[in-house]
């Protein structure tokens, strides 16, 4: 900001958040920094095309790099617990109530600057990011 330029006031945090991201140096210390393998995130259904809810909880499962502008996430769910995925327990991360699976073949790939958008929740348990990085590594988790 210049001293030319009046600070710009906000009444709520999803703004604050905006005003802190709009530059590259803002992306990377506030939401960059949350887009690694296993950390959790509300997006819009309206965005994802997923449900028939306001938002659901997508899991990073291919992290923030500055070399691609893309990550990629895929959606947790509270339903059909029996497809294949990685089963989160509940209030792992907190703000998620319930027992839910992550569907780990429904990757979609998002724009990182646009989880400025989004509503960060928190970052699953390493065992269970150690079962994600499994299964999308297979053959590199069964050399450590």
């Amino acid at each position: 900001m210049t001293t030319h330029q009046k600070p710009r006031r906000t009444k709520n945090l999803q703004n604050l958040l905006k005003l802190l991201t709009d530059d590259e140096d803002g992306l990377e210390k506030f939401v960059y920094s949350n887009l690694r393998l296993g950390d959790v995130w509300w997006i819009p259904d309206p965005v994802t095309k997923f449900g028939k809810r306001d938002r659901h909880p997508w899991v990073i499962v291919g992290p923030y790099s500055p070399k691609r502008s893309n990550v990629f996430a895929a959606p947790r769910t509270t339903k059909n617990l029996k497809k294949k995925g990685v089963i989160t327990p509940a209030g792992k991360p907190p703000r998620l109530d319930e027992e839910g699976l992550v569907l780990l073949n429904l990757k979609r790939p998002f724009l990182a600057k646009d989880f400025r958008d989004f509503d960060y929740i928190g970052r699953l348990p390493e065992d269970i990011i150690k079962e994600i990085y499994k299964f999308y590594r297979p053959e590199s988790s069964d050399e450590k």
